[in-house]
C-alpha cells in the first residue's frame, strides 16, 4: 500500500476500481476534476484509498496534440476547480509537490537525457500557454478526447 501526502497522484480515471460501498455514497459534483475527485472525496470522510502496483491495467493515452493539449489543460485546472468542493485544508494538504522538488527532478534527469527533457518540456509549455490565453470560464462539462476512446 502506498502512503504519504504525495499518493493523490496515483488516482487516475483510467486506473481506478471502487468498492460497492464508496460506488454507493459517492456523487459527483457539477464541477470535478473527476480523476483527483474520488481521492479526496475518499480523504474527506475518513474512507480509506489504497495503491495496488500490481493491477495490470490497458489505457490509450492521446494521439493528437489537439486532444494531448485537452487533457492536460485539465489537469493544470484541477486545483482551481477542486477548490469549489472541499476546503482549502484538504487541497492544501494533497496538493504536495513543491517547485522545489519539481526542478530538483528536473535537473536530474535532464542531465541524464538533455533531448528528452527538452521535447518534454516542449510539450508541457503548449497546454499552459493554452491556459494562460483562453477566453472561457472554467465548464464542467468537458469535450470529449477522442483519441484515448476505443
Amino acid at each position: 500500500e502506498k502512503t504519504g501526502q504525495a499518493e493523490m497522484y496515483t488516482c487516475e480515471g483510467q486506473i481506478r476500481a471502487f468498492s460497492s460501498r464508496l460506488y454507493r455514497q459517492i456523487t459527483f459534483p457539477e464541477y470535478s476534476a473527476e480523476d483527483v475527485y474520488p481521492y479526496l472525496f475518499c480523504k474527506k470522510n475518513n474512507l480509506s484509498y489504497r495503491y495496488v502496483p500490481e493491477a495490470i491495467i490497458y489505457y490509450g493515452l492521446p494521439s493528437t496534440l489537439t486532444d494531448y493539449i485537452k487533457q492536460h489543460t485539465r489537469y493544470l485546472h484541477s486545483k482551481a476547480i477542486q477548490s469549489r468542493n472541499f476546503t482549502h485544508d484538504i487541497i492544501k494538504q494533497t496538493y504536495v509537490i513543491s517547485l522545489r522538488d519539481k526542478l530538483r527532478i528536473y535537473a536530474r534527469y535532464f542531465l541524464k537525457s538533455p533531448i528528452i527533457v527538452s521535447l518534454y518540456t516542449f510539450f508541457l509549455v503548449i497546454p499552459k500557454i493554452e491556459v494562460l490565453f483562453e477566453t472561457e470560464s472554467l465548464s464542467s462539462k468537458w469535450s470529449i478526447i477522442s483519441s484515448t476512446k476505443k
